[in-house]
């Protein structure tokens, strides 16, 4: 199959949202293997992730799930002979990868709840950056940039009831549609052609999250974006960076490599602290400090006055 074919021929998330856990846990366990597994060999490490004897996965429903994906080309079934005799091999396909990208994509993420994440961080970060605690204090225009293209709807309300009168979001015109369809709306759209669109000293306040070093946005490097925001900041404003901190290895074999496993996905933007300060500086900004908070990474600084 040619790369053309096979960029036209992604997974649709419909396709990805049928899929049953066994299904799921079938395409991760194919996905791993390095050699091609038979069919009762895959059956019996599927079985391996149950503890209760009393549900483990029939042969019928097993191989139900088997022609299912096989239907939707996310499996192949190959012959091959071993000592015992010929049996039926079964490999993934490039389809399969990439639905269990779209899997971890849709679900890892999420698994932590911003809720509690604010809750437990802003008062800390608040205090320690001096960002405003009062209607009257709420700044006159936030700038707002995520390095994926997303924006949580806890982290915006949070941002417009607390932070600013008026929110601004860099991003192009399918984002903005993405996220009005989100229930996401009353921000302002601020474009990108070769700078920010904004004027000089513009923004009082500058909130960046899910942080990623070495990425482009929107044709730009991460750094020269970091100067422009410096650019439209005034005198005095405060920027906030956030991250994730990269994984740290704890010495146990199953957990060391499940968490290079998920260190190793596209949606895992970690940052090491010091890079991120560092980026910070190199982008004009002053007074910078930092803090860790539960495996995410808070940078701020400030633009001088």
């Amino acid at each position: 199959m040619s790369k053309e074919k096979e960029k036209l021929d992604d997974i649709s998330i419909e396709t990805v949202l049928d899929l049953s856990v066994t299904q799921i846990i079938m395409l991760q366990i194919l996905g791993q293997n390095i050699k091609v597994p038979v069919r009762f060999a895959l059956l019996q490490d599927l079985n391996s992730f149950i503890l209760d004897p009393k549900h483990e996965i029939s042969p019928s429903s097993f191989y139900n799930s088997l022609k299912k994906l096989e239907g939707l080309g996310l499996l192949q079934r190959l012959n091959g002979n071993d000592t015992v005799g010929k049996k039926i091999g079964l490999k993934s396909t490039s389809k399969a990868q990439q639905a269990i990208r779209l899997i971890n994509k849709l679900t890892l993420p999420w698994a932590v709840s911003l809720n509690e994440l604010l809750s437990n961080m802003i008062p800390e970060l608040i205090q320690k950056v001096g960002l405003p605690t009062e209607e009257s204090e709420k700044a006159d225009n936030l700038f707002i940039l995520s390095f994926d293209g997303r924006m949580d709807p806890n982290m915006y309300r949070y941002f417009q009831d607390n932070w600013s009168k008026k929110i601004y979001f860099l991003a192009d015109d399918i984002t903005t549609k993405k996220l009005k369809k989100r229930g996401i709306t009353g921000f302002h759209q601020s474009r990108f052609t070769n700078k920010i669109r904004e004027a000089n000293d513009f923004f009082d306040a500058c909130a960046i999250y899910h942080y990623q070093r070495g990425k482009n946005i929107y044709g730009i490097v991460y750094h020269k974006l970091l100067k422009d925001v410096n650019r439209v900041m005034k005198p005095g404003g405060a920027l906030v960076a956030q991250t994730l901190a990269p994984l740290p290895k704890v010495g146990n074999i199953y957990i060391d490599s499940l968490a290079k496993l998920y260190s190793s996905q596209p949606f895992f933007y970690s940052c090491k602290e010091e890079d991120l300060i560092q980026d910070l500086k190199d982008a004009g900004f002053k007074d910078i400090d930092s803090m860790e908070h539960e495996g995410f990474i808070f940078s701020w600084g400030f633009i001088p006055e």
